[in-house]
């Protein structure tokens, strides 16, 4: 097809799109659906025009040092907002997981010096999910103390003290003062606003049933007795897989549930910055916001990052593992494999669904690597990484209950704690594979998930049919990995269990 052909194949149908979209917005009525009562309306509209009017009035100072200041400011509203001790704790800890990661990543002769932030990326994934495997490992140990969560940090913090001089000199030697392009900075703040509505949401305490029920139970357990039951007669999901609910854990024990969330937000952060690095590399600055915005924007990820939901952190493991195979890919370097097998190991240790979304991104590399270079060696050190981080949650249900995934798949892993006639699922979220899924999934997102129809996110429903349009085998091989491995993703997953909060990694996929 010549080039000319698919551009105007791609507006048409473009086009087509939007008009159907408008015309199903408007005839299901979707507009009148109660999402906000009056006052939340009017603080929205309040605070998107004092947006507008601060970013008007910021016009002149667009630069690196206009971010940094923002950022800054942020931190001290978060400190006022939330307590000195969560946002100072959460900071604490999180930069404790960073140089946990980066000094892991060293030892296997990884490390970068000064850090590309791609590599920040890595090392902060990397770091976070040593700190999953470990508390999972030790988790019914009565050792989980307040100034245990508070020292190992500090010890990392200071073992990685020499690296601070390389990088404050590379943060020295960035542009600062240089201003940005008008276009850049609108996108930016566009980005910023709705960055700045996960923030706001993160900064309010826990009010979802599955983080009430759950997520925060575990956190308020360990804290209460330094280690954690397993004990299925107390909860069904009490050995379901937990690498998220660690991570809450320990930074409850350090900064409290504030804390907690702020660290679902940094992982929500991450994955943005994992889109911009991804979309950055083949394109331009605005273009690469833009795609961040896109995904930040979806309902989805302000669920997951207003509670205590795990998927934040689950699909950060499984896209930096791909990132990291990225990279044995470009450096030819197998430790790079050992460091993608225990991310996706950890990924599956936080959620088993990241099984089917990992088998889905396996097939899209797979088939976007034909006829290029095959590298070998590292192989069996990447799945012996994998099984090592995703095995233990596993292990532990099958001997506690006789189920690896206690309570589900009850019919084929007979266990005398549960019913073996009828399958423990959820008859609500049935398989849903039918030519007409993009546009339910749009327009009836009540029928995969408890929320409001529309919350799938209007943007894919037009934008998605179009981008395959523009594949071409000459694209940068990651935007064919995540063309690819979008709807991969999402048929692997729906033809089990059609719920929205699963397939969350086709959403940054998707994006990019």
């Amino acid at each position: 097809m010549s080039p000319r052909l698919r551009t105007i194949l791609m507006a048409a149908v473009l086009a087509a799109l939007l008009a159907a979209g408008a015309y199903s917005f408007f005839s299901l009525h979707l507009w009148e659906q109660q999402s906000w009562n009056e006052i939340g309306s009017g603080r929205f509209r309040n605070v998107a025009f004092a947006a507008v009017l601060l970013a008007a009035s910021l016009y002149p100072a667009r630069s690196r040092a206009l971010a940094a200041a923002l950022v800054g400011a942020a931190f001290l509203y978060t400190m006022a907002a939330a307590g000195a001790g969560a946002a100072l704790g959460a900071m604490y800890w999180l930069a404790g997981a960073w140089c946990l990661g980066r000094l892991a990543l060293r030892a296997l002769k990884l490390h970068a010096t000064p850090s590309p932030p791609a590599h920040w990326i890595l090392e902060a994934a990397f770091g976070l999910a040593i700190v999953a495997f470990a508390m999972g490992a030790t988790a019914w140990l009565p050792i989980h103390r307040s100034w245990l969560h508070l020292a190992w940090p500090g010890l990392c913090l200071s073992a990685e003290a020499r690296s601070l001089p390389a990088l404050w000199r590379w943060l020295r030697s960035l542009p600062w003062r240089q201003p940005c392009s008008t276009a850049s900075y609108i996108v930016a703040v566009l980005l910023g606003f709705v960055l700045f509505a996960h923030w706001q949401a993160a900064l309010m305490p826990e009010m979802s049933a599955d983080g009430l029920a759950m997520h925060l139970t575990i956190a308020k357990w360990m804290a209460a007795y330094g280690s954690f039951h397993f004990d299925v007669t107390r909860a069904t999901w009490a050995v379901s897989p937990m690498a998220g609910d660690w991570l809450y854990a320990s930074s409850y024990l350090v900064g409290g549930e504030a804390a907690a969330r702020l660290v679902n937000l940094a992982c929500l952060l991450l994955l943005a910055a994992l889109t911009y690095s991804l979309v950055a590399r083949w394109t331009q600055p605005v273009p690469a916001l833009l795609a961040t915005a896109l995904f930040v924007s979806s309902p989805v990820a302000y669920l997951v990052t207003g509670s205590l939901f795990v998927e934040n952190s689950w699909t950060l493991w499984l896209l930096a593992a791909v990132l990291a195979v990225e990279r044995w890919r470009e450096t030819e370097r197998s430790a790079w494999l050992a460091v993608a097998g225990a991310l996706a190991g950890c990924s599956v240790a936080g959620k088993f669904g990241a099984l089917f979304c990992l088998l889905a991104l396996m097939t899209a590399w797979t088939l976007a690597l034909r006829g290029q270079k095959r590298l070998r060696g590292g192989k069996l050190l990447a799945v012996a990484a994998f099984l090592l981080f995703a095995c233990p949650p596993y292990l532990q249900a099958l001997i506690r209950t006789g189920n690896p995934v206690f309570p589900y798949f009850n019919t084929v892993f007979h266990s005398p704690l549960i019913d073996d006639k009828e399958p423990f699922r959820d008859a609500r979220w049935g398989p849903y594979l039918r030519p007409d899924l993009l546009y339910r999934m749009t327009f009836q997102s009540s029928r995969f998930m408890e929320t409001m129809d529309g919350t799938a996110g209007f943007q894919w429903f037009v934008l998605w049919p179009a981008a395959f349009l523009a594949l071409r085998r000459r694209l940068p091989f990651w935007v064919l990995v995540a063309a690819l491995s979008a709807p991969l993703i999402i048929v692997v997953v729906f033809s089990g269990i059609a719920y929205l909060r699963y397939i969350y990694p086709a959403y940054l996929l998707g994006a990019v």
